[in-house]
């Protein structure tokens, strides 16, 4: 038994490598995770952790039925913009193993990032059949460490954030093509349309990602020049696998999650996020800075723009001995156009998001990699070049775990890629609201927070108050987008009102907050001042209640 087992492993040793690299990766990302006590960074970590929760308890309770029908509505909320479901399931399961406990839905994706490290020296490996074992192997390696290590993968990952899933089903459909896209049948169709209704339930823009892929399997299928019967089964087959799973949401609300997309990307939300007007180039430079501060860091990007450039002067010199109709179909050639029109998209839009670029952004890491090792191969004083800017990449990861190791500039903005936080501070806003809320909770109270801010908001105060056991069902907030014309009628609905007495923010967006909350401290003919408390951080909050409530409770 022994020598099978060792034959096994020398069999496959690379990916044995690539297990134990990225294992070492995941436990590390286990260490910060258990380290760090803050606070979720943004809103929408707590909203999927909130939303996992609410799937979670019908499940453990075996009501299956009630699961289905939050389901069907989940992120479905009149005041509240909808997201897209799948992320919220990703870790029920967990919750049934572990228990509820935002540290386990981060152990689960970051387990999701572990599995992603496989899949791409996985396919690391189909671009390198035509080199050495050895040389396929160290390319694959140099993946998962960049995989593992660069701001966007890493950091989206720790902040629980989507885009981890997302990757998963960009390279699982991405392999599909590679490995079944002339050979596909009715069987491998009816899979596809599976995976694909769950990649579009994760994320309403994945065609967009997965465009080249899916022009190069049509271009491939019917390049067999085959009876169009068997074209018309597998398009059924696949239709069969996609369309009921796709209906269990969309089919009650793809119009409303349309609407959203266009408020986001074109409407009015949009201005609020827009980093200038899209036809000025200062507004491409500031969001590419951020793609490169957020998503690959300075040394990764450094190493990208060297390959990129000795790749690009290679390939000039052999212009005329190429290939184009048989370049257009090399796999290399996939991974390097299947990010470009999405990332095309992002600059032209109003509405600049450099996360929704992580998923495709992970096929370009095969890429370096080859690039690397065939530039180490052709020009012997770059790999001093290429090692050195990898140590670079890498130091950071550990960085963030080992406290005792030097400081060296931060290399990324993403601030999950940052030492792991120790202070408890951040829990004390929610503490001092919860602290006064269980004393006057006998009703579903409508609580309205002025305003949404980073220090306190909406979502964050509903799951924190889960995992303190209190139920919050009601509650609204005061965001950017909101006019004070909505924001007054919200006042006159609320039983219980927070305010930040002095908030984070510039522009019309701090003087309409400005405006509303002086609005409340002056309304002493229907607002009710509770307790205020000022914290350590200078945060300062105060509690008001509605003339009715206040009445109420003092009865």
């Amino acid at each position: 038994m022994k020598d099978s087992i060792l034959t096994i492993l020398k069999k496959h040793r690379g990916f044995f490598l690539a297990t134990s690299l990225a294992t070492i990766f995941f436990l590390g990302n286990l260490i910060w995770i258990y380290k760090d006590t803050g606070l979720p960074f943004i809103g929408d970590d707590s909203r999927y952790l909130q939303a996992t929760y609410e799937m979670y308890s019908p499940i453990k309770d075996g009501n299956l039925s009630e699961a289905y029908n939050r389901w069907e509505t989940l992120f479905i909320h009149p005041d509240r913009f909808p997201r897209t479901p799948l992320f919220a399931m990703l870790s029920v399961p967990s919750f049934l193993i572990f228990g509820v406990s935002e540290d386990i839905a981060l152990a689960t994706n970051v387990f999701v990032l572990f599995v992603n490290s496989l899949l791409l020296f996985c396919l690391t490996q189909i671009l390198f059949k035509q080199k050495s074992k050895a040389q396929a192997v160290f390319a694959g390696l140099v993946t998962v460490l960049l995989y593992n290590t660069m701001p966007g993968f890493l950091g989206y990952a720790r902040l629980y954030m989507s885009e981890t899933l997302q990757t998963t089903f960009v390279l699982l459909i991405v392999l599909f093509v590679l490995k079944y896209g002339k050979k596909a049948g009715i069987k491998e169709f009816f899979v596809l349309g599976i995976v694909s209704a769950l990649a579009i339930l994760l994320r309403f823009l994945m065609p967009f990602y997965l465009l080249i892929p899916a022009l190069l399997l049509i271009y491939l299928q019917i390049s067999n020049k085959e009876a169009k019967v068997q074209y018309l089964r597998r398009i059924v087959a696949f239709l069969f696998g996609f369309i009921p799973l796709f209906l269990t949401w969309y089919g009650n609300n793809l119009a409303a999650y349309i609407e959203f997309t266009k408020f986001t990307s074109s409407g009015s939300l949009a201005s609020f996020y827009s980093l200038g007007p899209v036809s000025d180039p200062m507004t491409a430079i500031r969001f590419g800075y951020i793609i490169v501060t957020w998503l690959f860091g300075w040394p990764a990007f450094l190493l990208s723009m060297f390959l990129l450039l000795v790749f690009i002067v290679r390939l000039v010199k052999k212009y005329k001995q190429i290939n184009f109709k048989q370049l257009l179909l090399d796999k290399r050639v996939l991974l390097l156009l299947t990010p470009i029109p999405f990332l095309i998209t992002l600059f032209l839009s109003e509405s600049k998001t450099a996360r929704y670029f992580v998923p495709v952004m992970a096929l370009w890491l095969p890429l370096l990699s080859y690039l690397s090792i065939d530039m180490i191969k052709n020009i012997k004083a770059a790999k001093y070049l290429v090692g050195f800017l990898l140590i670079l990449i890498a130091y950071p990861f550990m960085q963030t775990i080992f406290g005792f190791l030097p400081r060296m500039p931060l290399t990324g903005m993403n601030p999950a890629n940052a030492f792991y936080r120790e202070q408890m501070s951040e829990n004390l806003p929610y503490d001092f609201f919860l602290d006064a809320y269980k004393q006057f909770t006998d009703k579903d109270y409508r609580i309205y927070n002025l305003a949404e801010q980073p220090s306190f908001n909406d979502a964050q105060l509903i799951w924190y108050a889960t995992q303190k056991g209190v139920s919050i069902k009601n509650s609204h907030e005061f965001s950017r987008y909101t006019s004070l014309e909505d924001g007054y009628k919200e006042l006159e609905k609320a039983d219980i009102v927070v305010v930040t007495n002095n908030p984070e923010g510039d522009g019309f967006w701090i003087e309409k907050y400005l405006d509303i909350a002086k609005y409340v401290r002056e309304s002493n003919d229907f607002m009710h001042l509770v307790t205020s408390e000022e914290f350590t951080s200078g945060r300062s909050y105060s509690i008001y209640l509605s003339t009715k409530t206040f009445e109420r409770i003092s009865l």
